[in-house]
């Protein structure tokens, strides 16, 4: 019973020549048993096109009735990304949906997380 909250972003940087992003998700626990999160990964998508992958995979311990801000990295597709700023620029709408859709391996049982983020 774990809860996946967007958070903010705490970066943006390039690692060679892929653009990164750091970000942090607040992850609660509202269960009587402590949780170790081992690790997270998944797809990024906007608009439904999928512009990168997200990674945690740091071992973090959630106890119990908690919550902590985990933090993740978003590394973005280059033909992905400059695909949807095209697109974007041709519709003359900047608004995006950014949707997150991976797993996190908790307590080694595989979680699915879903997430949207509104970008505008």
């Amino acid at each position: 019973n774990v809860i996946f909250l967007s958070g903010t972003i705490s970066g943006m940087e390039f690692e060679n020549s892929t653009p990164v992003a750091y970000l942090t998700l607040q992850v609660q626990n509202s269960s009587n048993v402590d949780i170790e999160l081992n690790s997270m990964a998944g797809n990024v998508f906007a608009n439904g096109i999928r512009i990168g992958n997200v990674s945690n995979f740091t071992p973090v311990r959630l106890y119990r009735n908690s919550e902590i801000l985990l933090p993740v990295k978003v590394q973005f597709d280059l033909i992905g990304l400059a695909n949807d700023i095209i697109r974007a620029w041709q519709g003359g709408v900047f608004r995006q949906t950014v949707s997150i859709e991976g797993f996190v391996n908790a307590g080694s049982v595989q979680v699915p997380i879903s997430l949207v983020f509104k970008v505008s």
